[in-house]
């Protein structure tokens, strides 16, 4: 059987993919196990190497603070806490941060968390200036910030 030009490069972009995949799957439902009954033999050895890969990086710490008392927040879209949550024992990665507020507002932010670092989101009473959201002594990029309103549907 012949490969055809770019069928290696295929297959190792797919790969990658895969890799990529099943981090966020392990960053998003740290305590979920993905077996070969569930999802087949395959998915589960990819489970097993990448949640290798990830424990020997080390792990980081995030920690979320809101000025709002009532307000609720959300990593990765699951609810997490009010006013105030930290969350230790993290895959490093980008994580999904959605503050609820009590009057109806929402905001949503994007904060790196780093192997060995704490991480930290406070929001400040200023509706005008977003929060850094950076690990401390990190020269990255600050975390991105967006402003909206939920849908009435939520």
């Amino acid at each position: 059987m012949r490969t055809r030009p770019g069928d290696a490069e295929q297959a190792a972009t797919f790969a990658r993919l895969r890799g990529q995949m099943m981090t966020e799957v392990i960053r998003s439902f740290p305590g979920m196990d993905i077996t070969g009954k569930e999802l087949g033999i395959e998915a589960e050895a990819l489970f097993l190497k990448i949640r290798d890969e990830l424990n020997k990086a080390g792990r980081g710490k995030l920690s979320t603070t809101v000025h709002d008392p009532d307000a609720v927040i959300y990593i990765n879209e699951g609810v997490r806490g009010r006013s105030k949550v930290d969350v230790g024992d993290v895959v490093p990665g980008s994580y999904r941060i959605l503050v609820q507020m009590s009057v109806g507002e929402a905001r949503k932010y994007t904060v790196e968390v780093a192997a060995n670092q704490l991480a930290r989101l406070a929001t400040r009473r200023s509706a005008a200036s977003p929060p850094a959201c950076r690990p401390p002594g990190s020269t990255g990029k600050l975390g991105r910030y967006e402003n909206h309103r939920p849908s009435p549907n939520h």
